[in-house]
């Protein structure tokens, strides 16, 4: 798995964990890698391989309720490059606000490198193997005259690539991936939270369960930490669950603000292997996808909100039921 392009020191960002002269400080952060590929990079002669093309919701964010403060933004996508290994797609977005002191901030970025390898077999555009490194960051500081403060980041993809047996045989073939998924909310002070939540999929459609054999290649162990008082961690490995055949990963970490200090942390890795089987005209779909969000948020007791971007009001709606949540485990 490629190591992630955007590195962040979270010691540089300068989050401290003792201070009181601050109102608030809030973080939201995560790192995941993952990726698969396909029958060593090329499905057996007989299958065609195809791709379609992507869905990609995505937006950053900040915002102070205060009439000094002054918003930048900035963005980059590359698609294709002379690169070796080639990188077909890399793409960031900051969005960040300032008061006059600069200390005093709201920031919220995305980065995204992927990695695609061509199917050697394939006629049309297919995936062979493909390798994603992606970061997301919201964050907000206030360290005088208490105002509300917000930022959301959200960058999810989706795509479907099919494998239709053409020959006049049974053939089979193999995909193993693997993820590595880091995960943190923290939050200093009261009257607000830290969230971040992402997820993986690699879904089968078009496929009977027996023609699909899953072998785990390593125990899915995640180390959690939630202990502190508004901490909650929620996480999931779901393979050939509730009908669906595949694996999705889901995860999220929550510090709710009491006054104190509050960090809740997920760090979850796995790696996964799936044998298929087409019979002679039979399609079968593979959905990849992912999505990841961040969300911080400061409104001061008796002050008005700063409005909140859409998505991120979807991330308020359980928060009330995770405060004092301590852990849940689905395998």
């Amino acid at each position: 798995m490629r190591s992630c392009f955007f590195t962040l020191s979270l010691t540089a960002i300068g989050f401290a964990t003792t201070s009181h002269a601050v109102p608030i400080s809030a973080l939201s952060y995560l790192q995941v890698d993952h990726g698969f590929v396909v029958d060593g990079g090329e499905t057996p002669v007989g299958i065609s391989a195809k791709m379609g093309g992507p869905t990609i919701p995505h937006g950053v964010n900040s915002a102070i309720d205060d009439p000094l403060a002054t918003n930048s933004t900035d963005s980059d996508t590359t698609v294709g490059c002379a690169c070796d290994p080639p990188i077909p797609y890399e793409t960031f977005s900051l969005d960040r606000t300032n008061r006059t002191d600069p200390t005093e901030f709201a920031q919220a970025r995305y980065d995204v490198e992927r990695l695609f390898l061509q199917d050697g077999n394939a006629t049309s555009f297919a995936v062979g193997e493909l390798d994603t490194s992606r970061s997301g960051l919201a964050q907000a500081r206030i360290t005088s005259d208490p105002v509300a403060a917000s930022a959301f980041s959200e960058y999810g993809t989706e795509r479907i690539q099919t494998f239709e047996n053409i020959s006049g045989q049974t053939l089979s073939f193999n995909i193993r991936g693997s993820f590595a998924a880091s995960l943190i909310a923290r939050y200093s002070g009261a009257d607000g939270f830290a969230r971040t939540t992402t997820s993986i999929d690699l879904m089968f459609s078009g496929l009977d369960a027996s023609d699909l054999i899953y072998l785990p290649l390593q125990t899915y162990a995640p180390d959690i930490e939630d202990a502190a008082s508004g901490a909650s961690v929620t996480e999931g490995l779901f393979v050939n669950a509730g009908g669906a055949l595949g694996m999705s990963f889901t995860g999220s970490t929550t510090a709710v603000g009491d006054g104190g200090f509050t960090e809740a942390t997920l760090d979850a890795d796995f790696e996964y292997f799936f044998r298929l089987t087409l019979d002679p005209g039979q399609t079968v779909s593979m959905r990849i996808g992912f999505s990841q969000t961040n969300a911080v948020d400061y409104t001061p007791v008796a002050l008005s909100a700063v409005p909140v971007p859409a998505p991120a009001v979807l991330l308020l709606t359980g928060l009330g039921s995770l405060i004092g949540l301590r852990r849940r485990r689905t395998a």
